[in-house]
């Protein structure tokens, strides 16, 4: 073996032995209880481990056992699309400009130990020809209890102000990677943690608070409040609403995940 050789296994020998397995079930979505199909109705969503946290929002699944070709993989109703790892990944719309909004929670398989530092990661990839918007959006939440948003999948600011993200997309980054590109950050454990959860949250955002007031009470007073578009001017003003050059069919940002893990860093490390 060459010296070369060699200084490269032991290279990923020591990267390897920072972390520890990965705390997250079915992280790559392997596992399902229904393989998606026609005869599957979306709001089931089923890989195992995962649930959506809204009664009415339809995050996708996507795995190469499926029956309907929308929700196949490699070749589905988003593209040619290879998983990062293994036979299944999901979509979500992070949220539209009339509010919807679409997040997954995951189970770990035991609980974080308050003090030490985990490496938190996953991969996603945005279906650029399909989407005519993009963002800097996306978040991660961890918690020790799983987190409820009721029925309807659309931004509340009593359900949202309970949430408050731990690791996020910096403002300036929007994502745009039509490749799987992986998703990172650090995070130190209160004790008792045993839920991801994938999405957006705008806690305490008085600006977003604000805007969906005056829009409410806009249409009140005209009598449409079914019609209200929660945020829509505040959204395309301050969320980093980039229309794409393909002029997608998809009036939102669509993400796929794939390989989300949660590892606790070991002794030694050392932060970038």
């Amino acid at each position: 073996m060459s010296k070369i050789i060699q200084m490269l296994v032991g290279f990923f020998i020591i990267i390897q032995n920072l972390y520890s397995q990965n705390l997250v079930i079915n992280g790559s979505f392997e596992d399902y209880k229904y393989c998606p199909g026609e005869l599957m109705p979306k709001e089931l969503f089923s890989p195992d481990g995962w649930e959506k946290i809204t009664g009415m929002s339809t995050p996708d699944y996507y795995n190469s056992c499926a029956i309907d070709i929308n929700y196949s993989v490699p070749i589905n109703h988003m593209g040619n699309i290879s998983a990062y790892k293994g036979n299944g990944y999901i979509g979500i719309i992070p949220f539209n400009l009339e509010g919807y909004m679409e997040h997954v929670v995951g189970k770990l398989d035991t609980t974080l130990i308050k003090g030490k530092t985990y490496n938190i990661s996953f991969y996603y990839l945005i279906p650029n020809y399909r989407v005519r918007y993009f963002s800097s959006k996306l978040e991660v939440y961890i918690s020790d209890v799983k987190p409820r948003l009721g029925v309807l999948p659309y931004y509340n600011t009593n359900d949202m102000g309970q949430f408050k993200a731990q690791i996020t997309n910096p403002e300036t980054n929007i994502l745009k990677d039509s490749a799987w590109t992986k998703f990172e950050g650090k995070y130190i454990a209160i004790g008792g943690e045993k839920y991801i959860t994938i999405g957006i949250f705008y806690d305490n955002s008085s600006d977003l608070a604000n805007e969906i007031d005056e829009v409410e009470k806009y249409f009140m007073k005209k009598g449409k409040t079914k019609d209200i578009k929660y945020y829509q001017k505040w959204a395309v003003k301050n969320e980093g609403f980039i229309k794409s050059k393909d002029f997608g069919e998809e009036d939102y940002p669509y993400y796929l995940i794939d390989n989300v893990c949660v590892e606790l860093i070991k002794e030694g490390y050392v932060p970038e």
